[in-house]
């Protein structure tokens, strides 16, 4: 599973410089589950699922 491709919507708090709250954004999980994230930076983080909620995933097609 890891590399895998879904799309989350960011839970936390809002913050223009990082992620914005409410949006929709391309991931990848890595390992120990976390998503791989470009955020608002254009540079991909690691962030843990427990901010995000799933929106779709590969297997959803």
């Amino acid at each position: 599973m890891v590399n895998d491709r879904i799309k989350v919507r960011f839970m936390g708090e809002d913050n223009r410089l990082m992620l914005r709250h409410g949006k929709v954004y391309d991931a990848r999980i890595l390992k120990k589950d976390w998503y791989g994230i470009v955020d608002e930076t254009n540079e991909e983080y690691a962030y843990p699922p427990d901010l995000f909620e799933v929106v779709t995933s590969e297997d959803d097609g």
